[in-house]
């Protein structure tokens, strides 16, 4: 049964209710709040609202499209556990997904492992990407898993302390401008850090090891490489 807490904005749900239908319902503003099991399905966000996970809730997007698919500003993604999204690379299956010209953007201590990519972020600006934890397959070959978080057209975010591994690249950057990635680790995959076309971006003591290159920094102009570390 969906039940409202304290406040008339704040939703408490559990795995026998009825995710997307209360995305829906729910006020622009308003906080969802998972409690511990397993939430099946594809479901998107197509209002500003908080999703909170407690410990122990799983979203499971049953091996095919996205988990979360994001279509409005100012969405927080905060503590869940995200899983088992598509291997579709053309399509660009991700754990979490935005495509829509969005703003503020918070995605926040979540745990994301699945086959195609864990978070992709495309045409947004004021996003922040912090203490994330994203896991690839690594029975598939490199070439065919997706990027741990990959932004696209990105504008002013703060990617900050996640850690990438088993994914083909941990970060990926292209086309995208007045970033700061400070602080994360990325290990077994392909490249660290991958810059494509981008300008006037920021890596900050980040550390990469067990990959084929910690940093490909490509076609891109004024960047601030500080602190960095790669080994093995």
């Amino acid at each position: 049964m969906l039940s409202s807490t304290t406040k008339a904005n704040e939703w408490l749900l559990s795995p026998e209710d009825d995710l997307q239908a209360q995305l829906e319902f729910a006020s622009s503003g308003d906080v969802i709040i998972l409690s511990p099991g397993r939430y099946q399905g594809n479901f998107v966000i197509n209002k500003p609202l908080t999703l909170f996970g407690q410990v122990g809730a799983v979203i499971d997007a049953g091996g095919k499209g996205h988990a979360l698919l994001l279509k409005a500003s100012d969405i927080t993604l905060k503590n869940l556990t995200v899983e088992n999204w598509g291997d579709d690379l053309t399509e660009e299956n991700s754990g979490i997904y935005s495509v829509t010209q969005a703003t503020n953007l918070t995605i926040q201590n979540n745990v994301l492992e699945g086959d195609g990519f864990g978070i992709w972020l495309h045409k947004a600006s004021q996003v922040k990407v912090v203490g994330n934890k994203i896991k690839g397959n690594n029975q598939l070959r490199s070439a065919d898993r997706g990027n741990g978080i990959q932004i696209s057209s990105v504008e002013n975010g703060h990617i900050v302390n996640n850690e990438t591994s088993e994914v083909r690249d941990g970060i990926y950057v292209i086309a995208s401008k007045n970033n700061i990635i400070e602080g994360n680790t990325m290990h077994d995959l392909r490249y660290g850090i991958h810059y494509m076309y981008s300008y006037d971006n920021s890596v900050i003591n980040n550390y990469a090891y067990n990959t084929r290159a910690g940093y490909a920094l490509m076609s891109s102009r004024r960047l601030t490489i500080a602190g960095n570390k790669t080994i093995n």
